[in-house]
């Protein structure tokens, strides 16, 4: 039998730039949308305005809430899949607008 492994493919539902009040909540969900074997494992990681990396831990296997967004919640967050034939990933730049 011919097994043939190919890279994930993601697609982030959110828009890739978003801009929302402080004090809102906004959901992040990764969907991934392809890849042989299907990723077992997603990872987001969060960029701070100081450029700053952060690891994150999503809510379940693909999504990730923020609640009541701040200014320093502005950045760059980026979901990375990955299995055995390769990786792939996608970011979202978030800027939180007024204060709470």
């Amino acid at each position: 039998m011919l097994y043939i492994v190919v890279a994930p493919q993601l697609e982030i539902t959110t828009a890739s730039e978003t801009t929302i009040a402080a004090g809102k909540d906004i959901i992040l969900s990764c969907n991934i949308t392809g890849g042989n074997p299907l990723p077992q494992i997603i990872t987001w990681t969060y960029w701070d305005s100081n450029d700053q990396e952060h690891s994150i831990t999503p809510l379940n296997f693909s999504t990730y809430i923020l609640t009541s967004v701040q200014p320093q919640d502005s950045g760059m967050y980026r979901c990375s899949v990955m299995n055995e034939a390769g990786n792939n990933s996608d970011f979202i730049t978030i800027t939180v607008i007024g204060k709470n």
